[in-house]
């Protein structure tokens, strides 16, 4: 069901930018700026994979081009329902790396609160100030800060062996919580802690997310731009942000539900073309799918996962704990 309504949002938006004329200009969009919006995918793709990369280092190093091949095929599998971006992620990085189920979990739990740290200040001062300027600025950057240190502030008193005791005396130590929070699963989910608890892994993370997000925000100045558009700073920056949101949490797949949000968000916005914005969507949809496609097939070469059928889960192990 979910897949129909993001197919159907998808040609909603195909329908508005036709009526819109978009879709028409679009047909006009020059070289340049097409192999402008291959780099800016391409750079994008890159960041992401470098960030999970990051956020894995203070517990298990992994070779980075290893980390960006896994990436580069998840963000396909995510285009997909059924969360298949995950499932790949815990096959490979399991059976391949040996990292556990639960460290991978923590894992993304991780790179998801710093996604939220990193997104939400820009979007709320974006709404309110509906302008590029220092108030919207310091809004940004001291809201993200903000949130960077509360992170970082729990997770390092929750975080490493201390504090898994501390959380371990909170829970007690009888009935299931007491056996779950003795448990060595426990603790490898707990894992997660430590890394936002790692100051120089948080700061990397963080930094890589905001330099995403403008990245992913040029992407539709550009796109506008290249169809005769103005999108302002500010709305580039929040539709970025909604657009990238939808895509990793839809469970019908990031195709159609992304382009129908950020056109949806572009409808209600002051100054926004919205009927224009369906052909800027789908102009930057389309020239990630192809900088993806292309990495997919590097990366499937490089990692040779068929492999992994003969191979056995990389469930145990144990991982250097952040103190």
């Amino acid at each position: 069901m979910g897949g129909v309504v993001s197919l159907a949002l998808l040609a909603w938006c195909v329908h508005t930018a036709w009526k819109g004329g978009s879709l028409e200009r679009l047909r006009g969009l020059s070289a340049a700026d097409a192999w402008t919006l291959a780099g800016l995918s391409l750079l994008s793709l890159t960041l992401n994979g470098t960030l999970f990369w990051v956020t894995l280092r203070p517990l298990k190093r992994l070779p980075w081009v290893d980390v960006l091949a896994v990436n580069a095929v998840a963000t396909f599998l995510a285009y997909f329902p059924f969360k298949l971006s995950i499932v790949w992620r815990v096959l490979v990085h399991n059976r391949r790396d040996g990292v556990p189920v639960l460290t991978i979990g923590a894992w993304l739990m991780s790179n998801a609160a710093v996604v939220l740290a990193v997104l939400l200040p820009p979007a709320l001062a974006g709404l309110w100030r509906q302008r590029v300027d220092a108030l919207y600025v310091a809004a940004s950057l001291g809201g993200i800060l903000v949130l960077l240190a509360a992170l970082h502030g729990a997770a390092a008193w929750l975080g490493g062996e201390r504090g898994l005791q501390r959380l371990r005396r909170l829970l007690g130590q009888r009935g299931w919580r007491g056996r779950l929070a003795a448990s060595e699963r426990f603790a490898r989910l707990h894992n997660g802690l430590g890394m936002l608890g790692h100051a120089p892994t948080l700061a990397a993370a963080a930094g890589l997310r905001l330099a995403d997000l403008l990245v992913q925000a040029v992407r539709f100045v550009v796109a506008a731009r290249a169809i005769g558009e103005l999108l302002p700073a500010h709305d580039a920056v929040l539709i970025a942000g909604v657009y990238f949101l939808i895509g990793v949490v839809s469970p019908s797949g990031a195709v159609g539900a992304r382009e129908g949000g950020a056109t949806g968000l572009a409808r209600v916005l002051p100054g926004v073309n919205y009927a224009a914005f369906a052909g800027i969507a789908l102009a930057v949809s389309a020239a990630e799918v192809v900088v993806v496609v292309a990495c997919v097939v590097l990366a499937l070469a490089w990692l040779r996962p068929w492999r992994l059928l003969s191979q056995g889960a990389g469930v145990g192990g144990t991982e250097p704990r952040i103190q």
